[in-house]
């Protein structure tokens, strides 16, 4: 369940969960480039990096784009899962039922 989030200045953010190991990571890649770094890495429940200035990064690219941050939350809900809870839920996705809308308008009678 690799995700992949479109940055501006041709960046983009993956976020690479690992049922295995129970860690997630989260690397910055230059397609220009084509360089990857990895920022930081969800391990015992804290967030560890190799250096200051790539954690830096990390929370600071948190905080501009919030669709990271769902991501990331998203992923940590993966690794909490079950892996047959994990099936359960890709297969009851397309299945769910359609809500029909009603539009309902009263009008007030002038005497």
């Amino acid at each position: 369940m690799v995700t992949t989030i479109a940055l501006k200045d041709n960046y983009t953010a993956q976020i690479i969960p690992d049922s295995w190991d129970k860690n997630i990571k989260v690397c910055l890649v230059d397609e220009v480039n084509n360089a990857t770094t990895v920022l930081a890495i969800w391990q015992g429940g804290r967030w560890v990096s190799e250096s200051y200035m790539n954690l830096n990064k990390f929370f600071e690219l948190i905080n501009l784009y919030p669709k990271l941050k769902r991501s990331l939350k998203a992923a940590y809900r993966y690794l909490k899962m079950d892996i047959y809870e994990a099936n359960i839920n890709t297969w009851s996705k397309p299945f769910s039922c359609f809500k029909r809308r009603v539009r309902i308008k009263i009008y007030r009678a002038l005497k």
